[in-house]
């Protein structure tokens, strides 16, 4: 993998981050769009969008959206009294590996560890109302943002352990492909939309959906980590998700994403994929396909997914290094196909009318 990508990918995954705090990866992304020479505009929701366009405007030319989500299930601080600490938990996460469970606050003046010592859901936020412990009194501000205090980042070989995958690796090979678009001098239309609040009912992306973020007639392509499943496992490659959970997604453009997939595999052996359904959870293509988008999706597969380790300790997230590859080297392929979406599923209609009138009699 090349150091450039491995160098986003750390700069992006040692950030803090949580739903509605997602200023210091915000501030990491802004950073590398000035280096990079792209403009990087925030929305009013406060979703980061890049766009990169170059070569001739023509009427098949595509406009491919690639969107990621920049928070990650985290602690905000609500109250402190004395050692005693109270946080939301904005995210997903099972109540027995709150018991114990080490966390890391980041204030201005120096990071503070504490320990969990209960955990109950708030109904009307829907996320966690937690009880901590530190060891000492020490005065901490309201709003500390907090994270599961497990090793940032780690590289072993071809795995990769972090604090936060879901869904930084996400965003991190957007911004990859970005840049590989840009150095390239790669004819076409991409628009990079980095979503917030994606862990507490995809807030960002509904928001961003309702108003004039999402291009109505772009190809929404939704990047995540999900769950590893039987049948994809750390290492067997990018996924290309025909569904999640909840939903199933734009089956010609799944089918698309597909065709490019296979065509790449045969011109290079180091990319591998899987397409498959993964139900670990709901993504942001969900949302966006029941307000009318064309949207489909790829994955990572995910070790420990939402911190959720052995024994129900919490751990770091895991990913394979070779499937973060395999999804930037997809994402730069997209936009050099020359065919739609539309044209695939033309082209497979026509097959299956031609199959039915050479064979019609048989009926």
């Amino acid at each position: 993998m090349k150091k450039r990508w491995l160098h986003i990918l750390k700069s992006i995954m040692e950030e803090p981050t949580a739903a509605f705090r997602e200023e210091a990866v915000v501030s990491v992304i802004q950073k590398w769009a000035i280096r990079s020479g792209y403009k990087c505009v925030t929305d009013k929701w406060g979703n980061l969008v890049i766009d990169y366009k170059r070569g001739r405007k023509k009427k098949t030319t595509l406009n491919w959206v690639f969107t990621a989500h920049m928070d990650h299930p985290s602690f905000v601080l609500r109250s402190r009294r004395g050692k005693t600490l109270w946080a939301d938990f904005r995210g997903g996460i099972h109540k027995e590996y709150f018991p114990g469970g080490p966390v890391r606050f980041f204030a201005d003046d120096g990071e503070i560890v504490a320990k969990v010592k209960s955990a109950k859901r708030n109904k009307k936020l829907g996320w966690w109302d937690c009880k901590l412990e530190m060891k000492k009194a020490q005065s901490i501000p309201r709003g500390t943002l907090g994270m599961w205090d497990v090793p940032v980042f780690a590289r072993k070989k071809n795995e990769l352990s972090a604090r936060a995958c879901d869904d930084l690796a996400g965003v991190a090979a957007i911004v990859c492909a970005m840049e590989e678009l840009k150095d390239s001098k790669v004819e076409g239309h991409v628009t990079a939309i980095l979503t917030r609040a994606e862990e507490v009912g995809f807030v960002g992306a509904v928001a961003a959906s309702q108003g004039k973020t999402l291009p109505r007639k772009g190809q929404i392509v939704a990047i995540e980590t999900s769950a590893e499943q039987p049948g994809a496992k750390l290492g067997d490659g990018v996924v290309i998700r025909v569904g999640d959970r909840t939903w199933t997604f734009d089956p010609a453009l799944t089918a698309h994403v597909s065709k490019v997939a296979a065509l790449l595999s045969k011109e290079d052996k180091k990319f591998s994929y899987k397409r498959m359904l993964m139900p670990g959870g709901t993504c942001e293509s969900t949302a966006y396909c029941v307000f009318g988008f064309d949207a489909t999706g790829l994955c990572l597969p995910l070790g420990n997914y939402h911190n959720m380790g052995p024994r129900k300790k919490i751990a770091p997230e895991k990913i394979d290094l070779r499937d973060f590859e395999s999804l930037v080297k997809l994402l730069i392929a997209l936009p050099k196909m020359g065919s739609s979406p539309q044209e695939l599923q033309t082209k497979l209609k026509d097959r299956l009318h031609d199959r039915l009138e050479r064979r019609r009699e048989f009926l």
